[in-house]
């Protein structure tokens, strides 16, 4: 059996070690704070939504981006739009629409007498969207801006955003915006990328900067009650969450 060490340089050794462990964790947590901040947060997306302003931006190439079966969101694009409970008749915000890879499923779900919103902020995804959907009369394409969807009062049953929460430059104006547009019992329905440290890859970790429980924490404190989560069997890259309002 080995003997507990009393030897002094021992004793100076362990202290140093957990005072290093200390000032490490403590730098670590302190610095994941400051990515989670207010400004830091609003930094991070506006670099984000930098290329999708460019007027440079190439919206046919972005649709192959967007729209590939290894995007976990396209590949099961139909489960998620399945499990919404959308009706016949609704009116629905596609909100970050980007390349349009879910308004053919939306339009189909809330049929003739319902509508979709395609918005946006990147004009070229605008133009892109208009001449995609020319065709479908309850398909309306609304170009946005980052506080505003500039959609009428009252306008909407649905709010649907999927991977453009972390795009948001300004989320606790485009809630306050939320809660305008919806109609009283209206949902709003947040799809995300999940972050998780030692899961969630590295380019993700940077990518997103708050994790489900941020974002759902956050939501809350802007109006919105937590509904429920939606799990679809084999999605393991995002969460599926929706608020009904508080108004």
């Amino acid at each position: 059996m080995l003997k507990k060490s009393t030897h002094p340089l021992s004793l100076c050794l362990l202290s140093g070690l957990l005072i290093i462990a200390t000032f490490v964790g403590h730098n670590e947590a302190t610095s994941y704070a400051k990515t989670t901040k207010s400004s830091a947060l609003k930094q991070h997306a506006k670099k984000l939504n930098k290329r999708f302003l460019s007027k440079k931006l190439d919206a046919k190439r972005w649709k192959g981006v967007f729209e590939r079966e290894k995007r976990e969101v396209f590949r099961f694009r139909k489960q998620i739009v399945a499990a919404l409970g959308l009706k016949k008749g609704q009116q629905l915000a596609d909100v970050g629409a980007g390349s349009g890879a879910f308004i053919a499923s939306f339009v189909n779900t809330v049929g003739a007498k319902g509508s979709v919103y395609a918005v946006d902020i990147s004009p070229n995804f605008i133009k892109f969207l208009n001449k995609r959907f020319q065709a479908h009369k309850n398909v309306k394409v609304v170009h946005s801006k980052a506080t505003s969807t500039l959609l009428p009062d009252n306008s909407v049953d649905v709010i649907f955003s999927s991977d453009t929460y972390h795009h948001f430059s300004d989320p606790k104006a485009m809630l306050k915006d939320f809660r305008r547009i919806l109609r009283p019992g209206g949902r709003l329905i947040i799809v995300d990328f999940k972050r998780i440290p030692g899961v969630s890859s590295k380019w993700m970790l940077n990518h997103v900067r708050q994790n489900q429980n941020q974002v759902t924490s956050q939501i809350n404190r802007n109006g919105f009650v937590f509904d429920k989560e939606i799990k679809i069997k084999g999605m393991k890259q995002n969460y599926i969450v929706t608020f009904k309002t508080t108004k």
